[in-house]
């Protein structure tokens, strides 16, 4: 079940931390075709309020369908996480950082 997180929430710096590490180690998957076409264990996805209505529906529906968690995060900020590039969807494959990205995303939106 997805779970969302409120558009008002501003963006945490640990999250940054994480989702940078996430890049540079590359393990970090960006955009939702490559998110459901990849063999890699995904652990979480990150999705970006303002992503189509067909492709929200076909992340939502893989996440769902294999078990990930899936956060929607405010619009625009999941391009400001992954360095200023124009991205909607990302999955981490690393499962520390996923767990610590996720950790934050729990602790930030109140869902312990």
């Amino acid at each position: 079940m997805p779970i969302c997180w409120s558009s008002t929430m501003p963006i945490n710096s640990k999250l940054v931390t994480y989702i940078g590490f996430s890049v540079k180690s590359r393990n970090i998957l960006y955009g939702y075709e490559n998110v459901i076409a990849t063999r890699k264990k995904i652990y979480i996805i990150l999705v970006d309020e303002g992503i189509g209505e067909s492709s929200r529906k076909k992340v939502t529906s893989y996440a769902e369908k294999k078990r990930i968690p899936i956060y929607f995060l405010q619009k625009e900020s999941l391009s400001q996480l992954c360095g200023g590039r124009n991205v909607k969807c990302v999955a981490l494959t690393d499962a520390g950082l996923a767990a610590g990205a996720q950790n934050e995303l729990n602790n930030i939106g109140g869902n312990n």
